[in-house]
């Protein structure tokens, strides 16, 4: 292995090779921030690859609940989510696609599967009790252990020594990776956004989910936390990560959330396990 810093290093200059975003997300992407990209451009660019616009109106009409009627286009798609919420479908379909792998023990259709369910569940924080932006607290939701995705593709043997602490000492992936490689995570993914030209408010919270104090938006990056404790309790845990299920109180006082907020919230967690399970159905 090589040393803590050199190996770090490689990783993140290996980030080079991360492959773009497809052109219908990153179109989608600068139609949310305002730029100039217009409707007729976006619709152009789905023409020349029907499969992701056809893998979201899947997902659209298959979703709980269900759309007033049928939609059969994109342009009726963007009518009804506006380019912010066809971003939040559009997305996941594509990473999938980009980060296929697999390598035992770590199954990356179950990775995307708890991704897209804590993807939901920030986003219900957001409307529900934070008054946060729903898209972005789902994006921040959607990413934040995709670092975990990255070093398996980047490192895949430094990723295989990182799984195999965490399940040794029973602790979290990122307390391994730290321990093992002196590299955070979080960081890759920070990093992964910064060039996939993300809101920066996104990367930012991933890099500091584990320090919430210290981000730019500290309840924004606390939602990571109470969302992987959430999916823990409901048997689906971060890939990669064998700690215990515990919550730091930290995080319920920054999101200012009681008791009765929290039973509330768990209740509306088998709604996004079913939209998880459909997100990975449709990305097959």
């Amino acid at each position: 292995m090589k040393p803590q810093s050199e190996l770090a290093s490689g990783v993140f200059e290996r980030l080079q090779e991360l492959p773009a975003l497809p052109a219908l997300v990153q179109q989608l992407h600068r139609l949310v921030g305002g730029g100039p990209a217009a409707h007729a451009e976006l619709m152009a660019i789905a023409g020349q690859d029907a499969a992701l616009p056809a893998r979201m109106l899947r997902l659209i009409n298959g979703a709980a609940p269900k759309p007033p009627f049928a939609i059969t286009s994109l342009d009726q798609a963007l009518i009804l989510l506006g380019p912010a919420g066809l971003e939040c479908l559009a997305l996941p379909l594509a990473l999938i696609a980009l980060l296929p792998g697999r390598s035992a023990p770590f199954n990356m259709s179950y990775f995307w599967f708890h991704s897209a369910v804590a993807a939901g569940v920030n986003r219900e924080i957001a409307r529900r009790f934070w008054r946060g932006e729903p898209e972005t607290a789902y994006l921040v939701g959607l990413l934040q252990d995709l670092g975990t995705a990255l070093l398996l593709a980047l490192a895949p043997a430094a990723f295989g020594e990182v799984i195999a602490t965490a399940s040794r000492e029973r602790t979290s992936f990122h307390a391994a990776a730290l321990t093992i490689l002196g590299l955070s995570e979080c960081e890759l993914a920070a990093e992964a956004c910064s060039r996939w030209g993300l809101d920066s408010a996104v990367g930012d919270a991933i890099r500091h989910q584990h320090a919430p104090e210290l981000a730019s938006d500290p309840a924004l990056a606390a939602c990571c936390g109470l969302t992987s404790h959430l999916c823990a309790l409901h048997k689906i845990k971060a890939a990669g990560s064998f700690d215990s299920a515990a919550l730091d109180r930290g995080i319920i006082r920054q999101l200012r959330l009681e008791g009765a907020s929290l039973r509330r919230l768990m209740a509306i967690i088998p709604q996004q396990i079913a939209q998880g399970k459909l997100i990975i159905a449709v990305a097959r």
